[in-house]
């Protein structure tokens, strides 16, 4: 792993660590309602934290670039596959 992390260019890097920023985030989500703090609060961090994994996915993705989006791609479609959406064929 740290020999892999070792051979991305800079660009690269930041766009893991982005990544990586943001699916920490997303796991955090569901943890925000067991905080003890008030109800209006709770909303707001909830909030908060949803932006946040937002606003750090989308930019680690376009570091990344084309690859990791067609990768993600072909991972959605897979699953949409496995699931059952998408296109139906007679």
């Amino acid at each position: 792993m740290i020999a892999w992390l070792r051979s991305l260019n800079l660009r690269q890097f930041c766009g893991v660590v982005l990544l990586t920023v943001s699916t920490l985030l997303w796991l955090a989500i569901p943890a925000v309602p067991f905080l003890p703090l008030e109800t209006s609060t709770k909303v707001a961090a909830g909030a908060g934290v949803f932006i946040a994994a937002e606003v750090t996915f989308y930019p680690g993705l376009a570091l990344l670039g084309k690859e990791s989006v067609d990768l993600m791609r072909s991972w959605w479609n897979r699953l949409k596959r496995k699931v059952g959406f998408g296109k139906k064929t007679d």
